[in-house]
């Protein structure tokens, strides 16, 4: 099996990181907070915008839980990502005017999320895959290669289309996540997450406009 990319791999392809946007103690404190929590599906599009699309419930596309964020926990991660949005207008040269709501997902044993980006071009698509410019996934456990408390086995974040010549379109890069670290990509970037195959895995998830 080939090693997985470094972080400076994916820096140099132009994405954004932040090791410890979240510091250990933090995120352990919201995952004793959420994780005894009943989730609901999470829809492919966000369904405040009320958008009936084919996608939204289609299991084979994606099976992954939303959970409710407290409300002193979206205040603090809105915060930060606030003072974090100057260094990524000056990172990915955008005019970045602020941020869409924040998400909490988790994926247990058998969740995934097939390859899909987070924006769309189209004349006729919701306003606010429009508006997106800047993904960011905040990743709250790490990965370990064997099962074990507190951590995931499978469910890699995959990017896609980061080289340019033709024969690496469809190549993906695993992205090697560990707790507490923000990436942050431009939101027409392909990128999935693969099947989880133990443990739950548990990712903040937002968009810059």
């Amino acid at each position: 099996m080939p090693a997985m990319p470094s972080l400076d791999f994916f820096i140099k392809l132009g994405l954004f990181v932040q090791p410890n946007f979240l510091d250990d103690a933090y995120c352990d404190q919201l995952l004793s907070t959420v994780q005894t929590m009943q989730g609901q599906p999470a829809l492919v599009l966000p369904a405040s915008e009320h958008q009936i699309l084919a996608l939204q419930d289609d299991p084979q596309h994606r099976q992954t839980e939303q959970l409710q964020l407290p409300d002193a926990t979206t205040t603090v991660i809105t915060q930060k990502l606030h003072q974090l949005q100057p260094t990524l207008v000056n990172h990915f040269n955008l005019p970045l005017s602020g941020t869409q709501r924040l998400l909490l997902y988790r994926y247990t044993q058998g969740s995934y999320f097939r390859a899909h980006c987070d924006s769309s071009t189209q004349s006729d698509a919701p306003l606010f895959l429009q508006e997106r410019q800047v993904s960011i996934i905040v990743f709250l456990n790490s990965p370990a290669r064997d099962p074990q408390p507190g951590y995931y086995s499978g469910g890699s974040l995959i990017f896609y289309g980061l080289i340019d010549p033709s024969q690496w379109q469809s190549h993906g890069f695993p992205f090697p996540a560990q707790s507490g670290m923000l990436v942050a990509f431009r939101s027409n970037i392909w990128h999935e997450v693969q099947t989880v195959t133990s443990g739950e895995r548990y990712t903040l998830v937002s968009w810059y406009t």
